[in-house]
């Protein structure tokens, strides 16, 4: 839905991970949508995620009813 967004989370490990936040488009359709490995920011205590090493991957919807 339209305001909506998500936040994907790319661990390597506990203290290395990288995150990114998507916009939800202003529509109803299911879309594709392509996120480049530069646009992912480094957020773990200890570096960012090593992206040849993920070892889980989250994704965090927040959403407008």
């Amino acid at each position: 839905a339209a305001g909506a967004t998500a936040e994907l989370r790319l661990y390597t490990d506990g203290t290395h991970f990288s995150t990114v936040t998507i916009a939800s488009p202003n529509q109803l359709l299911l879309e594709e949508i392509f996120v480049p490995f530069s646009a992912f920011a480094s957020a773990g205590g200890d570096g960012g995620a090593t992206f040849s090493s993920i070892g889980a991957i989250e994704l965090v919807i927040t959403g407008v009813a």
